[in-house]
């Protein structure tokens, strides 16, 4: 079989520190030009850092992956088909962690691609994967399960838009996914306060889990 050229659309990943090197290696497989920004919410230089950069930039495809920098209109309004990979499943929405189902009492996990806008996880939903909360596994190889399947969304929706050389049918090809998918978000919005309130709610808990299955 011969190899698929990589896509020419301009694009621009935002993702954390720990996700950035397979990130990075995930979508340079699929596309020639491709900016990759790291995403620490601890640094608010850094947040100045990229906001500055995509103030003076456009781009056909932005995917945010596996981070919590939130575009603001100005920058959505620069980029051709914003894009965000949401660790959790629609019922989930808002602020993510990769133990939330788990503390908020959900029996699967999941993963959703969704269109960007200005308000947090309110966009059309383009793909949901979702599997089986395991019951016997520790947290830890819980939490490396979400970021596979994370990883697994990223290189499925790369490989998915390497096929198109324009914005116009590249975005025809997912809003029609949009419409067969047919998912709406449900549930409340967590918030970063929200989270830790159950993340120390369970604090020994997980503590006591990391050496244990749960």
């Amino acid at each position: 079989m011969g190899t698929v050229k990589p896509s020419r659309l301009t694009v621009v990943v935002v993702c954390g520190p720990s996700t950035e090197a397979r990130a990075g290696e995930i979508v340079r497989r699929y596309f020639d030009r491709v900016e990759l920004l790291s995403w620490n919410c601890k640094d608010p230089n850094v947040e100045n850092e990229h906001r500055r950069y995509l103030s003076n930039r456009t781009f056909d495809l932005a995917i945010s992956f596996y981070n919590c920098f939130i575009f603001g209109r100005d920058e959505l309004e620069r980029l051709a088909i914003p894009i965000n990979i949401h660790p959790a499943t629609p019922s989930l929405p808002g602020w993510s962690h990769e133990l939330l189902p788990f503390l908020a009492g959900q029996s699967r996990l999941g993963v959703t691609v969704h269109f960007m806008t200005e308000e947090i996880d309110a966009g059309d939903i383009i793909e949901v994967s979702e599997y089986e909360l395991p019951k016997d596994r520790s947290l830890d190889v819980l939490r490396e399960q979400v970021f596979e399947k994370n990883f697994e969304a990223l290189d499925r929706l790369c490989r998915q838009l390497r096929h198109f050389g324009d914005v116009s049918s590249a975005r025809r090809f997912l809003r029609d996914r949009v419409e067969s998918t047919n998912r709406q978000w449900t549930g409340q919005h967590y918030s970063r306060q929200s989270i830790n309130r159950l993340l120390r709610a369970h604090r020994n808990f997980l503590r006591e889990s990391r050496s244990r299955d749960v």
